[in-house]
């Protein structure tokens, strides 16, 4: 269980979409099989939820960006 020590779910959500990039890049580093299980998991989740005036809109596109590009290695 997490507990609250002051962070808002917007610095949590800020900080997810940020290191997903890197984590991404980290993934390709790994056997072949491993990558593919990834992506397949990647592309059976829907895409990130837009809302009129997302706080994380700009976070959720270079999310977004980063999964794309995953997908074509």
């Amino acid at each position: 269980m997490i507990r609250n020590m002051g962070t808002t779910f917007y610095e949590v959500g800020k900080l997810t979409f940020n290191l997903l990039p890197i984590l991404l890049s980290r993934i390709k580093g790994l056997e072949e099989s491993q990558v593919h299980e990834v992506t397949v998991l990647l592309r059976s989740d829907p895409a990130f939820y837009l809302i009129d005036n997302d706080p994380l809109e700009f976070e959720k596109v270079k999310a977004a960006q980063a999964i794309d590009e995953f997908s074509k290695v």
